[in-house]
This record gives C-alpha cells, structure tokens and sequence, in this order.
C-alpha cells in the first residue's frame, strides 16, 4: 500500500498542494469519509500554503459527489 500511495510523490507534474487537496477531496467524499486521512491531509495543506477557502472548497466538491451508482 505504501508504494501505491508513494506513486503520485515520484513525479513532479503536480504541486505538492494541489496533490495534498486532491488527498483531501477523495477522503471527504461521502462513499469513503476516512477522518484520519483528512485530518493528515489538511494539515499538509496548510503546511503547504493551502487557504481556509481552498480546502472549504475541495470539500465542497467532494460533498456534492453523493453516493456512488451500482453499489447498492
């Protein structure tokens, strides 16, 4: 799982914020909700430069996500 998760580090393509509100974004959608990743995440966000507003937005377009289809 490690090396998984240690994949998108490899590449430079994205800044480090944006990855880190990307982290965000995938553990506040409503099928998924893992606390302590968010909470992780959040902090390297602001450590990162990362604005109230822009993890508030994140969140946002997480939450509107709703639940996924064909997995009832």
């Amino acid at each position: 799982m490690v090396e998984y998760c240690a994949v998108p580090w490899q590449t430079g393509a994205l800044p480090a914020k944006t990855k880190e509100l990307i982290y965000i974004s995938v553990d506040s959608t409503p099928t998924h909700r893992y606390l302590p990743g968010l909470r992780f995440h959040i902090g390297n966000a602001l450590e990162l430069g990362a604005t109230r507003r822009e993890i508030l937005d994140v969140v946002e377009i997480a939450a509107a996500a709703g639940p996924a289809h064909g997995i009832e």
